[in-house]
């Protein structure tokens, strides 16, 4: 098992095995990600999840979870998509990486409730509330 979980039969962690000539550059594929993230939600979905993402480190207190959300979003955009050196030119590569997306659209899903609650009390009174903090 570890050896299949450390890709030790291909050499490396890495998920293809071609030239690194053919490899897409990380600003490139995080702007295909944003692009396929504000696509699938119909735009309101990422603009939710970037105010969500807002919301959860402005205010007096920070929240926790929203911290952990967002550190589990940063980690998944740049360490997965450096090891993922697909060339994304290749309609083949581009599915198999679009796959994995969804791993962080559930991220920003989550981020959206937050966001979406931000936007509309901004619209409707320009007090934006603090999100909820466990305890009664």
């Amino acid at each position: 098992l570890l050896v299949h979980l450390l890709r030790q039969e291909y050499g490396t962690f890495q998920l293809y095995s071609g030239s690194d000539a053919e490899r897409t550059s990380l600003p490139v594929v995080l702007g295909m990600y944003l692009d396929s993230l504000a696509r699938n939600t119909l735009f309101a979905g990422a603009a939710a999840g970037a105010a969500g993402l807002l919301a959860c480190f402005a205010g007096r207190k920070k929240d926790p979870f929203g911290f952990l959300l967002a550190s589990m979003l940063s980690f998944y955009w740049i360490v997965f998509h450096l090891l993922s050196n697909l060339p994304l030119s290749d309609p083949l590569y581009l599915g198999v990486q679009m796959r994995f997306w969804m791993q962080a659209h559930m991220v920003m899903a989550a981020l959206s409730v937050p966001g979406a609650v931000c936007i509309a009390s901004l619209l409707l009174d320009n007090n934006p509330p603090t999100p909820p903090r466990g305890g009664a």
